[in-house]
């Protein structure tokens, strides 16, 4: 992805994953959600994503994917900062139910190399049209290159079969005693 499109990227994930229900258990108020997934997406591209070569958009930037390479998975402190500030308007309840969530992730990650999808989202206007398809592609063809699996977690079991057309299986399921669960899958290597 270039510099010139991570405005528009960032405000179509925001925009794909408003009603994603972590980001809705995160940032319950609609408004404020709409606000800061934005800025914090463009965080993420600009900061954490663009640096590991492992962010893709479109070329009219309805949509992104997020990938972690392997041995990339843990912010360095200055990312995570700068995550946090993005999302600190949320309040100091949104803070730690995030710092919550990213320890329980971080704890149930799988073990072997691999690449994660951190975020896959299209605009809402162009959802359905076939550009997940193609905004997913890239990171599995980095991660079948590099002969390692891939792992991501959804929280919408309606998401699970779309992943399942690219080798993505099920196994297992994870949460908070106040989260939605999230739903794990992983894809061997082609």
């Amino acid at each position: 992805m270039s510099s010139e499109l991570i405005p528009a990227a960032s405000r179509s994930l925001g925009d794909g994953f408003q009603e994603d229900e972590i980001w809705k258990w995160l940032i319950p108020r609609e408004q404020q959600r709409r606000r800061l997934l934005s800025r914090y997406y463009a965080v993420l591209i600009r900061r954490v994503f663009l640096p590991r070569q492992a962010a893709w958009t479109t070329t009219d930037a309805i949509g992104g994917a997020l990938w972690f390479p392997p041995e990339t998975l843990r912010l360095r402190i200055d990312e995570d900062v700068l995550a946090g500030l993005a999302l600190l308007p949320g309040g100091a309840r949104s803070l730690l139910r995030g710092w919550r969530w990213e320890r329980l992730v971080a704890e149930n990650a799988p073990a072997e190399p691999h690449w994660r999808l951190n975020s896959l989202a299209v605009a809402s206007s162009h959802q359905r049209r076939g550009f997940g398809s193609v905004l997913i592609q890239p990171g599995l063809e980095r991660a079948d290159a590099d002969g390692v699996g891939c792992y991501l977690e959804t929280p919408d079991r309606a998401n699970i079969p779309f992943y399942r057309r690219f080798g993505f299986k099920e196994t297992g399921e994870i949460g908070l005693s106040d989260s939605p669960r999230v739903w794990r899958m992983w894809r061997e290597p082609a």
